[in-house]
């Protein structure tokens, strides 16, 4: 009896044992870290922890740390934890580190042993259009010019894009065999692709990227809609389900252009026609109106807490675009620079990722009749203002910051020929000069 006893004991550890280790198999880790092949990211990060299980998210945070170290923020989707830094990496390598004694929801410990992974950082590159004769795919190239890469191949049919904060994907539209545009994305190395909405005859462009990655935000517009005059409309879609639905149910807002907030809790967007840039709160669902030019959309601080959107101001009787800075802390709009008597018109303010400073284009009238863009560099503290391009015979626009704030990609235009050519250029901030990276190439956007 004994021995049948012990038998069934040895049997029942046996099948307790498996059952335990059949469920460590099909839990896994604890916690996964999302890296690309090479085990990089961008310098605007973020770092992605998937886990398996819900957290106690604060249990969590106070125990992640990078180093060196570095300030570093959170956001999180259910059961994943970005970790963004909270000012761009430098290029090089650094250790995230998940310290022991993280528990779960429910008051488990679910990291036992502190967990440490190594990443580097990569260099950013550029995306381009090339070429520009009106048969534009994407390409890529580093900094240095001699290295170039096709990442769509649609024959010559890419519209727009725009790229994702991480780096790790291409949104851009396309035009359809229904004289439409349709959403499709790539990754940054254009092996994956797919296509997020069909729009048939519709026109779906100006395609932007949330934060996270979950959303894209989108503006549409009908062939009725452009032959009756109406205006285009913000929509979303999700980048999971592919599943789309506009932004407000509202005919009298129209809206283009969308610009996600650094956290993606607010879009702005343009609504032109009734001259306003709105700010939708997704946590509020409230929205926001800033009265505006009716031109662009503007730009937001690195930590979402300012923007700088252009409004109108009078020399004489003349009106021009001026710039003015939107404090939603102190609930205040701050015009800047409008005093001067000089007669241009500003566009395209971009802040830098360090939020002290920003460049922006300026529209000046040349003796010949003739108009110039160029850009210019602004210190917001001093106010102190210097042309990054100073060429009459050429066009400027196009202009981005890079990803850590030291360099900015421009594209210029010879003015005066039929046969011109844009260029692409790249302006080095620490040495004051620009190095040309690509020819017959437009609209650059750094690729983190």
């Amino acid at each position: 009896m004994k021995k049948i006893y012990l038998i069934a004991v040895v049997a029942l550890s046996i099948v307790f044992g498996l059952v335990f280790v059949f469920f460590q198999n099909r839990m896994g880790k604890p916690v996964k870290v999302a890296f690309d092949k090479k085990g990089t990211i961008g310098v605007a990060g973020p770092i992605r922890l998937d886990f398996n299980q819900s957290m106690n998210k604060n249990s969590v945070e106070e125990r992640v740390r990078i180093e060196p170290q570095i300030e570093i923020r959170f956001s999180w989707t259910e059961d994943v934890l970005l970790v963004w830094p909270q000012h761009p990496f430098e290029i090089g390598e650094y250790k995230l580190v998940l310290g022991a004694g993280a528990d779960n929801q429910k008051g488990g410990k679910s990291i036992e042993k502190s967990i440490e992974w190594t990443f580097s950082v990569r260099q950013p590159e550029l995306v381009f259009l090339y070429p520009t004769d009106g048969t534009s795919d994407l390409w890529k190239s580093d900094l240095e010019g001699g290295s170039i890469q096709q990442l769509t191949r649609t024959d010559g049919k890419v519209y727009d894009y725009s790229v994702s904060k991480d780096g790790e994907r291409i949104v851009f539209s396309v035009f359809n065999s229904e004289n439409g545009k349709d959403l499709w994305w790539i990754d940054r190395e254009g092996t994956f692709s797919e296509k997020l909405v069909s729009c048939g005859s519709d026109q779906c462009f100006e395609p932007t990227i949330s934060p996270d990655g979950k959303t894209v935000a989108y503006s549409k517009s009908s062939e009725q809609d452009n032959e009756s005059g109406v205006y285009s409309n913000v929509w979303l879609v999700d980048t999971d389900q592919k599943k789309s639905t506009p932004l407000v149910d509202d005919p009298t807002i129209n809206g283009a252009r969308a610009v996600w907030s650094p956290t993606g809790e607010r879009l702005a967007f343009l609504d032109e026609k009734n001259g306003f840039v709105r700010i939708f709160d997704f946590n509020q669902r409230e929205i926001t109106n800033l009265r505006s030019t009716g031109m662009e959309t503007g730009a937001w601080s690195s930590d979402g807490t300012k923007m700088l959107i252009l409004t109108e101001y009078l020399v004489g009787v003349q009106s021009f675009s001026g710039l003015s800075l939107v404090d939603f802390e102190k609930e205040i709009v701050e015009p800047l620079f409008t005093q001067s008597e000089n007669r241009e018109d500003f566009f395209g303010p971009k802040y830098s990722p360090w939020d002290d400073e920003i460049v922006v284009g300026r529209r000046e009238q040349l003796l010949n009749g003739r108009a110039s863009n160029q850009i210019w560099w602004i210190d917001l503290a001093s106010n102190k203002m210097e042309p990054i391009t100073t060429d009459p015979n050429y066009s400027h626009g196009s202009f981005n910051w890079s990803p850590e704030g030291e360099q900015v990609a421009y594209q210029r235009y010879p003015l005066g020929s039929s046969e011109a050519i844009p260029e692409i250029l790249v302006w080095e901030q620490s040495i004051g000069t620009a190095k040309l990276i690509i020819e017959n190439g437009s609209i650059p956007h750094w690729l983190p």
